[in-house]
């Protein structure tokens, strides 16, 4: 039963402990200005005894079934270490958890801020790839810069079918854009075990390495210079993609991947390995134009051209 509003109690300030409990302190205090008086008990037993008698003596709510009331910890139980593991969300193998790892496929899946971790059973067996990526980046700059520069001179100094040379050169500011999509999801899909970023970075591999193999054997006019770079760029990306396969492979043993996300890792590891085989056949196969004196063919070596007398 609740007490008129009227009324207040004030605890008074507690005494030095006696043998036996506290001692008692009869004071009757004036609570208000309109008489209201309230006596304070005579003696404070400990926080245990208040406690105990709190969860005893406190009523049941007479709406609430017996069966369906539950009790409310005392402060003592309610910082145990028991209780405080008992509040934590479950860990291991809840379903919450499975399901949010079929959820995450991909980096651009997950709000920037939020820490990233790999996913469960999942290790990147190639760390070391994160370091070739650092220095790939510069390696990029730098051929790329070389093939500006001589696609300018040989559109210079050369000639060209009108487009042709801006074929080219629009190949060439491709590149870059390639390449900073392949490491970026190349980072993330290594590091983290994710599906769609593992199969994106593989498929772009495949793309750039086309592309430099155009540069390396097809266009119009290749200097020495074009085949010096070109080839470590290609094995660069070669390599990197390799990496990507062997992430993909331990990817595809998870139990949360699906047939429609291994049929996209299958495909873009085929792909890779088809562009790979090309390489190495171009590579390895030996061939050496012969051009008529006088004569310039397009697609023929910078040394065919010269020894034809241009």
């Amino acid at each position: 039963i609740e007490p008129p509003l009227t009324e207040s109690v004030l605890m008074p300030p507690l005494a030095p402990p006696v043998s036996g409990g506290f001692a008692p302190s009869p004071e009757v205090i004036d609570a208000g200005a309109e008489g209201a008086v309230a006596v304070a008990p005579a003696s404070l037993p400990p926080p245990s005894v208040i406690a105990t008698a709190d969860a005893t003596a406190a009523p049941a709510d007479p709406e609430v079934p017996p069966e369906l009331a539950v009790p409310s910890p005392s402060p003592s139980a309610s910082a145990s270490p028991a209780y405080v593991r008992s509040r934590l969300p479950p860990k291991g193998d809840a379903p919450e958890e499975a399901s949010r790892e079929q959820a995450v496929t991909s980096i651009l899946c997950i709000p920037p801020g939020v820490w990233k971790r790999p996913r469960k059973s999942y290790t990147n067996v190639t760390p070391w790839v994160q370091k070739l990526f650092f220095v790939h980046t510069y390696f990029v700059y730098v051929y790329v810069f070389y093939m500006f520069v001589l696609a300018f001179y040989k559109g210079y100094a050369l000639e060209y079918p009108e487009y042709r040379r801006w074929t080219e050169m629009i190949m060439i500011m491709f590149i870059p854009a390639v390449q900073h999509l392949r490491f970026y999801f190349g980072h993330w899909g290594c590091e983290l075990g994710l599906v769609y970023d593992v199969a994106v970075f593989i498929f772009l591999c495949s793309v750039v390495m086309s592309l430099l193999m155009y540069f390396l054997f097809f266009q119009a006019y290749i200097m020495p210079l074009d085949c010096t770079f070109l080839v470590a760029a290609v094995a660069l990306v070669s390599i990197e993609g390799l990496c990507g396969c062997v992430n993909a492979l331990q990817t595809l043993k998870l139990g949360t991947t699906t047939g429609v996300q291994a049929a996209l890792l299958s495909g873009s590891m085929a792909l890779l390995l088809s562009c790979f085989g090309a390489f190495m056949v171009h590579s390895l196969y030996l061939h050496e134009a012969l051009v008529p004196t006088g004569v310039v063919v397009p697609g023929a070596t910078a040394a065919a051209a010269l020894r034809a007398g241009f």
